[in-house]
């Protein structure tokens, strides 16, 4: 049976050999070239320039957000009050259409007094033509006159 000492004295062995197994060179080059690109990335101009306008982005995105904020306000306003003046447009013209359905009703005064008018122009009508038809029959009467007994 192993004593102590030769027990960690293989362990020892163990892990020397799993050390000596690691690729330190593939992980130092592989450290090597993150820092390297970490380096490349922090060294960028283009970073540089993007960090030193960062305040002045932000100065204008506050700006932007306040101007929106002053200008949300009176269009808010302002489409409330297109609501308002079309809701009452709409209310006027319903009034106008009562008015217009009162004024074309058939017990109407407008619609008795047309129904009249033309009932009159048709019997005008019909006593242009008796007197057409008769004048037909009767030239001589525009000049003489009607004939006692005539129709």
């Amino acid at each position: 049976m192993p004593t102590t000492f030769e027990q960690a004295a293989a362990s020892a062995r163990e892990i020397l050999a799993e050390l000596r197994a690691v690729d330190w060179k593939g992980i130092v080059d592989g450290v090597n070239q993150a820092l390297a690109g970490v380096n490349r990335l922090v060294r960028n101009p283009q970073l540089e320039a993007a960090i030193a306008e960062l305040p002045g982005t932000i100065a204008a995105a506050r700006r932007l957000a306040t101007d929106l904020d002053t200008r949300t306000g009176p269009l808010a306003a302002s489409a409330q009050a297109t609501a308002d003046e079309a809701r009452r447009g709409i209310e006027s013209l319903r009034a106008t259409l009562g008015d217009v359905r009162t004024l074309v009703a058939p017990e109407a005064p407008l619609a008795v007094e047309l129904t009249r008018t033309v009932n009159d122009l048709g019997q005008a009508a019909r006593a242009l033509r008796d007197l057409a038809q008769y004048l037909e029959r009767n030239p001589n009467a525009v000049v003489f006159g009607r004939a006692d007994g005539s129709p």
